[in-house]
């Protein structure tokens, strides 16, 4: 069937599409990249539309943040906030991801920003999970920042979306808020969060952050060696993950155990 020139170019932008994203779960940081902007120069040239073309664009973002190219990843970004026909739910998407990379950046004050930003955004319908994980990155940021305060109440705010959010999203909000309790000396809450997640299957991209924090509550215990088959673990699961951030924090938890590294 001789079909029109349009319906050949969406199909071969959703194979790039779908190339890309399996050479981005495979941790192939290169060809996701080349994928990816083979389906963005697609979606341009053959006007398939600003959605077509964001998403592009977002998966180029992860694939180079990914490699570790954050100023490229930031760039992508930056070009997909200009599309004007883009929806409220992708434009809530970019402005968390902008979030995640400027706090990788270490530029905490800006991904708060962000990332409040990307959670006022996903007051639509379906959007409960973005605002469960935007809310729960400013409890991460605000942390960082020495806010505890501030932390806590957007704490409450992702609890309360984590609540009618998917699963995976509900065991991403509990560990950060594990990680505030751990940060105000609430040790007891912290054991029963990370207690209650020990009893059900952890999703993957949890297992290492899941293993640093109960390194640390069991180093509070004052059970040393518990603590350190936590962290070792933790940093196992990171490598096996190719995680770069996850690598450097279980690396820090490991070396701060072993007393290599100040508290």
């Amino acid at each position: 069937m001789n079909w029109p020139s349009e319906v050949r170019s969406f199909a071969t932008f959703r194979r790039f599409v779908d190339r890309g994203v399996a050479a981005l779960q495979a941790r192939n940081a290169a060809t996701a990249m080349d994928y990816f902007r083979a389906a963005h120069e697609l979606a341009t040239q053959y006007r398939l539309g600003d959605d077509a073309a964001c998403g592009a664009l977002i998966n180029l973002s992860m694939a180079q943040r990914l490699a570790g190219h954050i100023d490229a990843a930031l760039d992508s970004l930056a070009r997909a906030l200009q599309l004007k026909g883009i929806g409220v739910a992708q434009r809530a998407a970019l402005w968390n991801h902008l979030g995640v990379l400027y706090g990788e950046r270490g530029e905490y004050r800006q991904a708060t920003y962000c990332c409040i930003r990307a959670y006022r955004l996903g007051a639509f319908p379906g959007g409960v999970d973005l605002r469960a994980e935007a809310a729960g990155n400013v409890v991460d940021l605000y942390l960082r920042l020495g806010a505890s305060q501030k932390a806590t109440r957007w704490a409450v705010r992702a609890v309360l979306c984590a609540r009618q959010a998917a699963p995976w999203r509900r065991q991403g909000v509990a560990l950060q808020v594990a990680t505030l309790c751990l940060a105000t000396n609430r040790t007891r809450l912290a054991g029963r969060i990370l207690g209650r997640l020990e009893r059900e299957p952890l999703a993957p991209d949890f297992t290492s952050q899941f293993l640093r924090l109960r390194a640390e509550w069991w180093f509070r215990q004052g059970n040393r060696q518990r603590a350190l088959a936590c962290a070792v673990r933790a940093l196992d699961a990171a490598v096996r993950d190719l995680s770069p951030e996850d690598i450097e924090d279980a690396s820090h938890t490991l070396a701060r155990l072993q007393g290599e590294e100040p508290a």
